[in-house]
Protein backbone atom coordinates (compact mmCIF):
# COMPACT_ATOMS: atom_id res chain seq x y z
CA UNK A 1 0.00 0.00 0.00
CA UNK A 2 2.93 2.17 1.00
CA UNK A 3 4.41 1.54 -1.84
CA UNK A 4 1.31 2.37 -4.17
CA UNK A 5 1.03 5.43 -2.77
CA UNK A 6 4.16 6.59 -3.00
CA UNK A 7 3.78 5.77 -6.52
CA UNK A 8 1.47 8.06 -7.08
CA UNK A 9 2.98 10.88 -4.97
CA UNK A 10 1.60 10.75 -1.85
CA UNK A 11 2.65 9.55 1.67
CA UNK A 12 0.95 7.48 4.76
CA UNK A 13 2.18 7.72 8.21
CA UNK A 14 1.78 4.14 9.93
CA UNK A 15 -1.12 5.03 11.36
CA UNK A 16 -3.29 5.98 8.09
CA UNK A 17 -1.54 2.48 6.98
CA UNK A 18 -2.93 0.43 10.25
CA UNK A 19 -6.38 2.23 9.70
CA UNK A 20 -6.05 0.71 5.65
CA UNK A 21 -5.03 -2.68 6.58
CA UNK A 22 -7.58 -3.02 9.68
CA UNK A 23 -10.63 -2.05 6.88
CA UNK A 24 -9.41 -4.91 4.77
CA UNK A 25 -8.65 -7.55 6.45
CA UNK A 26 -10.59 -11.30 6.58
CA UNK A 27 -13.45 -11.30 8.75
CA UNK A 28 -11.22 -14.44 11.08
CA UNK A 29 -9.03 -11.83 12.28
CA UNK A 30 -11.77 -9.47 13.73
CA UNK A 31 -11.27 -9.90 17.42
CA UNK A 32 -7.77 -9.54 17.18
CA UNK A 33 -8.14 -6.53 15.41
CA UNK A 34 -10.29 -5.58 18.22
CA UNK A 35 -7.72 -6.32 20.51
CA UNK A 36 -5.14 -4.29 19.28
CA UNK A 37 -7.26 -1.21 18.90
CA UNK A 38 -8.43 -1.43 22.51
CA UNK A 39 -4.82 -2.02 24.43
CA UNK A 40 -2.25 -0.05 21.62
CA UNK A 41 -2.14 3.15 21.39
CA UNK A 42 -2.32 3.38 17.17
CA UNK A 43 -0.77 6.48 16.81
CA UNK A 44 2.32 4.80 18.37
CA UNK A 45 1.95 1.22 16.94
CA UNK A 46 4.42 0.99 14.00
CA UNK A 47 2.91 -0.91 10.42
CA UNK A 48 5.18 -3.57 10.94
CA UNK A 49 4.00 -4.64 14.58
CA UNK A 50 0.71 -4.77 13.63
CA UNK A 51 1.53 -7.33 10.66
CA UNK A 52 3.46 -9.36 13.24
CA UNK A 53 1.05 -8.96 15.53
CA UNK A 54 -1.81 -10.24 12.80
CA UNK A 55 0.95 -12.82 11.68
CA UNK A 56 1.71 -14.26 15.58
CA UNK A 57 -2.39 -14.60 16.08
CA UNK A 58 -2.39 -16.45 12.17
CA UNK A 59 0.10 -18.57 13.37
CA UNK A 60 -1.35 -19.56 17.13
CA UNK A 61 -4.85 -20.26 15.66
CA UNK A 62 -2.75 -22.65 12.78
CA UNK A 63 -0.72 -24.34 15.96
CA UNK A 64 -4.01 -24.38 17.74
CA UNK A 65 -6.27 -26.43 15.14
CA UNK A 66 -3.64 -28.72 14.58
CA UNK A 67 -3.79 -29.51 18.82
CA UNK A 68 -1.25 -31.76 20.30
CA UNK A 69 -0.10 -33.69 17.75
CA UNK A 70 2.91 -33.52 15.75
CA UNK A 71 3.38 -33.92 12.54
CA UNK A 72 3.81 -37.42 12.31
CA UNK A 73 0.58 -37.98 13.34
CA UNK A 74 1.88 -39.01 16.94
CA UNK A 75 0.71 -37.71 20.52
CA UNK A 76 3.06 -35.97 22.01
CA UNK A 77 3.56 -36.50 25.99
CA UNK A 78 4.80 -33.88 28.79
CA UNK A 79 7.99 -34.48 30.62
CA UNK A 80 5.76 -36.66 33.76
CA UNK A 81 3.74 -38.71 31.58
CA UNK A 82 6.92 -39.59 29.40
CA UNK A 83 8.98 -40.53 32.72
CA UNK A 84 5.59 -42.63 33.77
CA UNK A 85 5.89 -45.06 30.07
Amino acid sequence: MSIKYSNLGGTLDDAALEKKLFDTVLERFINVIARIEQFYDLKKLSFEEAIGRLKAFEERTKRGARGVHSDSGQLLLTQSEWEAR
